[in-house]
């Protein structure tokens, strides 16, 4: 199935409610056959339901527009966010416990809030809304989901008075064409005489005239949320301007555009100054990445102190061993060639620990070269008139072994 449009998997809320009550209990049941008919899946395969456990906000508006649409399946003792679902029916703790269920399950369903769902990656269902229309939430989109609110306005569902009850408004299942058919709103109450709160009750204004303002309501789509319509912004500035307010000095905002000298003045909430403890937080956060770094640099030199202590412990075996040869009188080829298959063995097989040995015995080679001894020739390398070589490294001079030595 795809994630959303064409293709999608249509249903019905009385189909979707006998899935739910497993009622409908394989894909391949005439009346989901009938909804989809070029649908293909195993013979008899069954649903696997899944569903949320104690007491899910989700499970209450999921069972609320399943009433509310199909009432003659879905009643009234099945509404809200615990119930009593069939014992062959899966369940899924929070909405990262529903999402890995039904991504991990072939042939499952279940439901989530659109935000988690959608970014989750999960396939939606296309469902019937009142106009007869088939729609997921992401083709009906913002102007979908928004128009849920316009349409309960229209119908008298939700009161155009701040004043009224809204105790018992629900946005599911609205008219209108592109209307998605589940719909969640959420509301602030408060007093309407606020001189009891002094200095406060200018704040709290400030703040909700904030939440209702374009720039507040801009921000709520990185929330997975959607901005109510201008009717409903229209209701909750009528109860705004109706506030019974203190003596009390308003708050303003300095957000995107500068407010030159007053920007840092009292009772302004900014979104460009920062204070002190801002400012120290993020040099805070510079000094732990720094000493991190530190850290890795501090193990890097040990791991290169403990190999060039591995290092001298070899050279000095390979300097033994050369002594001892001198003295039983044998060719000083043969004991180049035991130095080099004791250098082998310990397996260096780091590239860092290569280049030190590398760089290492260069050095001594030249000191060597300098002075004549044989005992500093390369270490399994061919010899060429006393000179050290290497493949692909040419020989150093004196200067040039040491300051490599030096940087390592």
């Amino acid at each position: 199935m795809p994630k959303s449009g064409a293709g999608a998997l249509n249903l019905t809320a009385c189909v979707l409610a006998k899935i739910f009550k497993r009622e409908i209990k394989t894909w391949d049941h005439s009346e989901i056959k009938a909804l989809n008919p070029k649908l293909s899946v195993p013979a008899g395969q069954d649903i696997k339901v899944y569903h949320r456990v104690e007491g899910s906000s989700t499970t209450g508006g999921v069972t609320t527009y399943l009433h509310a649409a199909c009432p003659s399946v879905w009643t009234a003792t099945l509404v809200g966010s615990t119930i009593t679902w069939p014992t062959d029916t899966y369940e899924a703790y929070g909405s990262g416990g529903m999402s890995s269920k039904l991504a991990s399950t072939p042939y499952s369903i279940g439901y989530i809030d659109s935000g988690h769902g959608h970014a989750d990656g999960l396939t939606e269902i296309a469902l019937e809304n009142k106009a007869g229309t088939y729609r997921t939430s992401l083709e009906a989109g913002a102007a979908g989901i928004a128009a849920a609110a316009t349409e309960a306005i229209a119908a008298s569902v939700m009161p155009t008075s701040p004043l009224a009850d809204f105790s018992t408004v629900s946005l599911h299942n609205m008219g209108g064409a592109d209307t998605w058919p589940i719909v969640a709103i959420s509301y602030v109450y408060l007093r309407k005489n606020l001189t009891s709160l002094g200095d406060r009750a200018c704040l709290l204004k400030a703040f909700l005239e904030y939440i209702i303002s374009d720039e507040g309501q801009a921000l709520l789509p990185a929330y997975d949320a959607v901005g109510v319509p201008n009717e409903v912004k229209s209701i909750a500035n009528t109860a705004l301007n109706s506030l019974v307010m203190p003596a009390c000095t308003a708050w303003s905002f300095e957000g995107s555009s500068t407010m030159a000298g007053t920007g840092q003045s009292d009772h302004v909430i900014s979104l460009k100054r920062r204070d002190y403890a801002e400012y120290d937080r993020g040099q805070l956060k510079a000094r732990t990445v720094e000493y991190k770094e530190n850290a890795k640099i501090l193990a890097l030199e040990a791991t290169v102190a403990a190999l060039q202590k591995q290092l001298a412990e070899e050279l000095k075996k390979q300097e033994s061993s050369q002594e001892k040869t001198k003295d039983e009188g044998k060719d000083n080829s043969d004991a180049l060639g035991v130095a080099a298959i004791a250098m082998a063995t310990p397996a260096l097989a780091v590239s860092l620990a290569a280049m030190l040995v590398t760089l290492r015995i260069m050095n001594m080679a030249s000191a060597a070269r300098a002075g004549g001894g044989a005992g500093a020739q390369m270490i399994g390398s061919p010899q060429v008139a006393g000179t050290p070589v290497s493949a692909g490294v040419p020989p150093l001079d004196d200067d040039t072994a040491k300051g490599s030595a030096q940087e390592i």
